[in-house]
């Protein structure tokens, strides 16, 4: 194992274990594992996976110095502490999302550290790199992402919100990212007179197009997020898959002669074959983490301000 960066990581969930695959594919030697204090399932959780070393207490081992890189999946409330434990070392972070569940608690963390880096794995989606892609490319694009996140509703009427923190600021950073952040000009909430149904969110980009954020609670639908430039169209639906379409196709069939418009599929982008054993986005991320456990700038990870931004963008849906 000489000469291969050591990795650490905390957590032993399913998401632990994403993280721990897609590493080892990477080319890093995992060789640490803590879970909560005093976990009852880190041991189990080192022997499926042949990691040598189990801890029992995740803040010695963010604060010790045998690893090259760690890797910070444990519980949200625990991912600040730990995060501020490991980065001190100057060795690569990779801590998962949202990181925080208030922005506030952002001003308490090394914002400005050019060693972490933040788990939002859809950025490292093949469908993803071909929208980028569109969109650089492409002047006066119409973009509209569609999120529908589950929110909860007691008997007294009062919403629980928290998924749109926690979960759909992976949707948030993913917009971020492909349009380089949104300049906001309204929020406008739908509200019964008990709770909020949804929120539209209207917005330009740096370079001028034009978006709009339909965060419509508990819909029937998918995330997705659709670019429009005249006769083209990239959509991420869901975010794994994209599809280009070109053009219209008009058809007429039945007695009455009925025309149906349907966009012309002209390719589909999915994960590729090498990669699909692995959660979408993760062997990709974990190559990122590689570049930065070496000392490079991975183009494509999330920092700590973007994560914020991602956290931002929530928070200003939810006081609309």
């Amino acid at each position: 194992m000489k000469g291969r960066k050591r990795l650490a990581i905390i957590g032993t969930t399913p998401i632990a274990t994403a993280h721990v695959l897609a590493a080892q594919q990477a080319g890093f030697h995992v060789t640490d594992v803590a879970g909560s204090n005093g976990s009852q399932t880190v041991k189990d959780f080192a022997a499926q996976h042949s990691i040598p070393h189990a801890w029992s207490d995740p803040i010695k081992l963010a604060e010790s110095n045998e690893w090259d890189a760690i890797i910070i999946a444990s519980a949200i409330d625990s991912l600040a502490e730990l995060l501020r434990c490991a980065s001190g070392l100057g060795n690569a972070v990779l801590v998962e999302k949202p990181v925080v569940r208030d922005l506030k608690l952002f001003d308490d963390l090394p914002l400005e550290s050019k060693n972490v880096m933040v788990g939002f794995n859809r950025r490292f989606y093949s469908a993803v790199a071909q929208a980028k892609q569109f969109i650089t490319q492409r002047q006066a694009c119409l973009i509209q992402l569609v999120v529908p996140e589950s929110v909860s509703v007691d008997l007294h009427g009062n919403v629980d919100y928290s998924r749109v923190k926690t979960n759909a600021t992976h949707a948030f950073d993913l917009l971020n990212y492909l349009t380089g952040g949104l300049v906001i000009a309204n929020v406008i909430s739908a509200d019964d007179g008990t709770k909020k149904k949804g929120v539209v969110v209207n917005a330009q980009t740096p370079k001028g197009d034009v978006c709009s954020i339909v965060a419509n609670w508990n819909a029937s639908a998918n995330f997705a997020l659709t670019i429009d430039c005249g006769d083209e169209r990239f959509e991420l639906r869901p975010f794994e898959v994209g599809s280009y379409y070109k053009g219209i196709e008009v058809t007429a069939s039945g007695p009455s002669k009925v025309r149906t418009y349907s966009p012309k599929l002209i390719e589909t982008y999915m994960e590729k074959p090498n990669t699909q054993s692995l959660k979408p986005g993760f062997f990709g991320q974990a190559e990122a983490l590689m570049e930065l456990a070496e000392g490079r700038t991975p183009k494509d990870a999330a920092t700590l301000k973007d994560a914020r931004a991602a956290l931002l963008l929530a928070e200003t849906l939810l006081d609309a």
